[in-house]
């Protein structure tokens, strides 16, 4: 039961980190700017994804402590893109339409399908 908890905890830190880091980078568009920016807000940010892809890797690893590869890669991949499109849909306000509905359907049976395994 422990690993689900690892499992869904380290593919939210994963998802949120590229959110993060989403929102950071959205008024960047070059590496000069950037940098000539002073990106003060922006490194912020950066460093909250950085901590939160720190806590996913951290959570991964425990998940892989607990289960085979083959399995664990899979099922973390397909809940970091579920909490992905989450969050896109009520933080970023993107469209949501059938295919994601037809998606999140299909990565959720997949994660029933390759967990049982």
């Amino acid at each position: 039961m422990i690993t689900y908890i690892y499992f869904i905890v380290g593919a939210f830190f994963n998802s949120f980190a590229a959110y993060l880091i989403k929102i950071s980078f959205s008024n960047i568009n070059s590496l000069s700017e950037l940098i000539s920016k002073g990106f003060i807000k922006e490194s912020i940010l950066i460093l909250l994804a950085l901590i939160s892809f720190f806590l996913a890797f951290i959570f991964y690893g425990l998940v892989l402590s607990k289960t085979n590869l083959s399995v664990a890669q899979p099922v973390f991949t397909a809940l970091s893109m579920f909490f992905v499109i989450i969050i896109s849909l009520f933080l970023l306000n993107e469209p949501f339409s059938i295919k994601y509905f037809i998606g999140l359907f299909l990565i959720i049976i997949g994660i029933l399908i390759v967990s049982q395994s």
